[in-house]
């Protein structure tokens, strides 16, 4: 013991900076790397869903001229749902 707030317990914290949790700091560090894994991983998702919204719109498209060239709808009805799916 070198004194009091030496090496020692008594004032000091000793050598693990938590006395009796060593493994204190090692616990932390892998809950800090799991949300830092969490943040990257739903990041990620979320860039892959948006680019999921785009051909749905170009397949309803086709779906439409399709339709027209079968002569299921009119020239009105086709160019009216055209515009609709364009602006949204």
């Amino acid at each position: 013991m070198r004194g009091y707030y030496g090496y020692g317990f008594p004032g000091g914290a000793g050598y693990a900076g938590m006395v009796g949790f060593p493994w204190f700091s090692i616990v932390m560090m892998v809950i800090g790397v799991a949300i830092v894994a969490a943040i990257i991983y739903f990041a990620v998702k979320a860039s892959r869903d948006r680019g999921a919204i785009a051909p749905k719109t170009d397949e309803a498209l086709e779906i439409l001229a399709a339709r027209f060239a079968k002569g299921e709808i009119s020239k009105e009805e086709y160019l009216e749902a055209k515009d609709f799916l364009k602006k949204n």
